[in-house]
């Protein structure tokens, strides 16, 4: 029972996190720093990347960035 309430709540969470992130990481900041999906992924618990990605396109996140090799 308390998995599936957790389920209920952790999107909202994560987006919640997402904003919360991206404050310091905004589209006009001076300094030009990107969130990485990596960091991310780890941050919101994500157990992969290519789900992050997905939740990252679902909710319209334009300032994370794969990072450059």
């Amino acid at each position: 029972m308390n998995q599936y309430l957790l389920d209920i709540f952790l999107v909202k969470l994560r987006v919640w996190a997402l904003q919360i992130l991206t404050k310091r990481y905004a589209p006009y900041n001076s300094h030009g720093d990107y969130l990485e999906i990596a960091h991310v992924s780890e941050l919101l618990a994500f157990n992969s990347e290519e789900d992050c990605k997905s939740f990252l396109n679902s909710n319209g996140s334009a300032h994370i960035k794969a990072p450059r090799w």
